[in-house]
C-alpha cells in the first residue's frame, strides 16, 4: 500500500485502513502511525471475512451505504453472504487478464450459486461519463 499517496495524506480526509495482524504490523513498520488523518484497523484472523468489514463500518462508522470498489472476487463475497441489497458495479474500459489466468472473473466471482439460489438482479440505472460505465442494480 502507497501511503504517500494523497488520500492517506490530506488534512480533513479521513481514511480507514482495516487489515490483518500481519498487515497492521506492515504498515506501523512503514510509518502509517505518523498519518494524522488514517487510523488503522486490525481484526482477527488471516483473511478477514467482508461482513467483519462492514459490521466494523456500521457499527463504528455509522456507515449505511457503502460504495465498493474491490474486484469481482471480493464482490462474490459480500454477494454471496447476501450481504448487500444494492449493486453499484463500475465497468471500465481498460481491463484485461495475465496470460496465466485460466477465466475471466465477471461481475460475481469465487461464489457458486445453485440456479435456485443465484442472485437476482434488475439494473436500476445507466450511466455513462466519458468512456465509463455505471450500473446500478437492485436486487429482487
Amino acid at each position: 500500500m502507497d501511503l504517500t499517496r494523497a488520500i492517506f495524506r490530506t488534512p480533513g480526509i479521513r481514511s480507514l485502513i482495516v487489515t490483518t495482524q500481519a498487515g497492521s504490523e506492515l504498515l506501523a513498520a512503514t510509518g502509517a502511525g505518523s498519518l494524522i488523518s488514517t487510523e488503522v484497523r486490525t481484526l482477527e484472523g488471516p483473511i478477514i471475512a467482508p461482513a467483519s468489514i462492514l459490521e466494523l463500518l456500521r457499527a463504528e462508522f455509522g456507515v449505511s451505504f457503502l460504495l465498493h470498489e474491490g474486484g469481482p472476487t471480493l464482490f462474490g463475497q459480500i454477494r454471496g453472504g447476501r450481504l448487500r441489497r444494492r449493486a453499484l458495479p463500475y465497468h471500465s474500459p481498460t481491463g484485461g487478464r495475465s496470460k496465466q489466468a485460466t477465466s475471466t472473473p465477471g461481475l460475481i466471482a469465487g461464489v457458486e450459486f445453485l440456479p435456485e439460489a443465484a442472485p437476482l438482479l434488475n439494473i436500476v440505472s445507466v450511466k455513462e461519463r466519458g468512456n465509463h460505465l455505471y450500473l446500478r442494480y437492485s436486487a429482487v
